[in-house]
């Protein structure tokens, strides 16, 4: 996407000399159609998004530069393009390859969580396609592109379409939903979605990106599950301590 108002399921394509931005139409004669091409030597930086989440793109144009985020959602993808476009040849002979523009990011999602007298560090980020929340009230909220942030003792939902990971935009999270670890129960997976489960009949239904998607749930739910589980032993240790 270009901007929060400009955005598409497409593809990024990068050949020896150009890069190619494709949109998915999904018709049976005609599944992409370009959106743009830009030749390599126009290519002024590229950047990876907080938590390695996808790719900062920006190109040089005569009125004014054209600037990409693509969203890939698994972090591995992101450092393995990166290395292979270190070894293209229009990138080996300048400083293509830079810093995060946007690291202001990071300090945002610090200082929602910390304003709100939540916990850090964060340990785990995992951004979604759709998440589905089912209040204690009964009450249905669906979010489109949400983040959910894990800590030791809380799960976090923040909205904003991932519009706030776009740099040179001032877009920022919001806090949308926030659940104890502590009243976590359970957690199920089915296809391309995961199912959190907590108290008084709180749940999260979380659908995840097709791309390497039992990685993606499989990795939330190892952190999940650790967490909840060293919560446990600290509260058993706090019990045993009361008592002695």
């Amino acid at each position: 996407m270009t901007s929060p108002d400009h955005r598409l399921d497409g593809c990024v394509i990068i050949s020896n000399k150009s890069l190619y931005v494709f949109k998915f139409i999904g018709q049976p004669d005609e599944l992409l159609q370009k959106v743009s091409r830009h030749r390599l030597s126009l290519v002024k930086s590229i950047a990876a998004l907080p938590w390695n989440v996808g790719l900062s793109i920006c190109v040089t144009q005569p009125e004014r530069d054209m600037k990409y985020a693509f969203v890939f959602y698994v972090p591995h993808i992101t450092i393995r393009l990166i290395a292979f476009l270190e070894r293209i040849k229009p990138f080996e002979q300048r400083e293509v390859l830079v810093s995060s523009p946007n690291t202001n990011s990071y300090l945002y999602v610090n200082n929602i969580l910390y304003k709100n007298e939540l916990h850090l560090p964060i340990i785990h980020v995992l951004f979604c396609e759709c998440a589905t929340i089912i209040t204690d009230n009964g009450l249905v909220e669906i979010i489109d592109l949400p983040g959910i942030v894990i800590t030791e003792y809380e799960l976090v939902v923040l909205g904003g379409e991932c519009a706030w990971l776009i740099p040179y935009d001032e877009h920022f999270p919001t806090l949308a939903h926030v659940q104890q670890m502590s009243t976590f129960i359970r957690i199920d997976k089915n296809k391309e979605t995961l199912g959190l489960h907590f108290n008084d009949n709180v749940s999260w239904s979380l659908i995840v990106n097709h791309i390497e998607a039992e990685y993606l749930m499989d990795e939330t739910i190892r952190k999940i599950t650790n967490a909840k589980q060293k919560l446990c032993s600290a509260m058993q240790m706090a019990s045993l301590n009361c008592s002695t």
